[in-house]
């Protein structure tokens, strides 16, 4: 399996949730995700995290889509969009989120 970020360890101030409910307090990196106004953050493996919104219309989706953002475009649906992004513009991409706070 590879490496990926602990976002909870790297990202200490942010409110953390699970990818599904049945992994709550799991210490497995993989399932742990910051909690945003859009979506979530996640892990996507090296120093990629992935941003993962609730729908395809709301304003981070827009921004990524116009390239205002230093996102990848992975998947875009109905259901909305996942953008893998470095570490390195997390500060840029979790106000965008609107990454929540604990």
């Amino acid at each position: 399996m590879a490496d990926c970020i602990d976002v909870e360890r790297e990202f200490p101030r942010h409110k953390l949730g699970y990818e599904d409910p049945a992994f709550a307090g799991t210490q497995d990196p993989w399932h742990k995700v910051i909690v945003c106004r859009h979506g979530t953050i996640s892990p996507a493996g090296g120093d990629k995290l992935w941003a993962c919104t609730k729908g395809p219309r709301n304003e981070f989706a827009r921004a990524v889509r116009r390239g205002e953002l230093p996102c990848v475009i992975k998947m875009d649906g109905d259901d909305g969009i996942n953008a893998e992004f470095s570490v390195d513009d997390a500060k840029q991409v979790f106000k965008a989120m609107g990454a929540k706070r604990r």
